[in-house]
């Protein structure tokens, strides 16, 4: 049962969340986070009708239930626990990167949940975030135009906005100060990975950093999931992570 539980640990952590079938191990992802606890379930289920006749099945009962506990509790440590901090570790890099660019007197224009990285400046900072998807952006140029008025410096977060919302939203503003906040630069990259790394708990150097640095998506996003497939790499071959790895991981993905 160690071994099984191990096993199951180790396919949670070495698969994508959102991911699909053409992920490896995928399938068995989902067999173990939707079938697995339904099938404990329903044998715990039935061993408790039959147990309440025949008093030799109780014991079955009392293991029956451990594993469902045991499973439960596996789950939540190897798939919720471990995701949610990810999930936090990404936010505080976005939070990290924002944080120099929203000022006093600023506003933020994000898409959804692109814009909770900058809620942890409201407790210091005199900034407004806009959220779009409320109505697509169809208030947006309205906003922005009062928001300007009042002086302040509008920044439109591009990550996470369909196309033609975005569109919308920017329309007529290629020549007021309106910032469009794209892909990070050099140095803004270099950061968010060093603090990925960190809350991993894994130690590279700066050479690995750089060779990131030129090839991953120039994204938030992108930095996070390199470094998640570099901790996952590393933790299936238990190898360090080096650029070596790095350049396998980012030669074996596809275009």
């Amino acid at each position: 049962m160690k071994r099984v539980a191990w096993a199951v640990v180790l396919i949670l952590r070495g698969t994508p969340i959102g991911g699909g079938p053409q992920e490896p191990l995928w399938l068995l992802r989902q067999l173990a986070l939707l079938k697995v606890p339904l099938l404990l379930s329903a044998s715990l289920g039935v061993l408790w009708f039959v147990a309440r006749s025949r008093e030799r099945v109780r014991p079955l009962l009392a293991v029956a239930a451990g594993l469902c506990l045991g499973w439960g509790l596996t789950l939540h440590l190897a798939d919720d626990v471990a995701a949610s901090r990810r999930l936090r570790a990404r936010k505080l890099a976005e939070t990290e990167a924002l944080s120099g660019v929203l000022t006093d007197g600023s506003a933020l224009v994000a898409y959804t949940g692109y814009k909770d990285a900058a809620f942890p400046l409201l407790f210091n900072r005199d900034i407004v975030i806009l959220d779009a998807r409320a109505d697509e952006g169809a208030d947006a140029p309205m906003l922005i135009r009062e928001l300007l008025g009042r002086n302040r410096r509008v920044f439109v977060l591009e990550s996470g906005f369909p196309s033609e919302v975005l569109s919308g939203v920017l329309a007529g503003w290629q020549v007021v100060p309106v910032v469009r906040l794209t892909a990070p630069d050099d140095r803004l990259l270099r950061a968010v990975l060093v603090k990925l790394f960190a809350d991993r708990q894994l130690a590279v150097d700066e050479g690995l950093i750089s060779y990131l640095t030129t090839r991953i998506e120039r994204s938030f996003a992108g930095a996070g999931a390199a470094v998640a497939a570099l901790d996952r790499e590393a933790l299936r071959q238990q190898r360090p992570v080096t650029r070596a790895l790095a350049g396998e991981v980012i030669r074996d993905q596809p275009a």
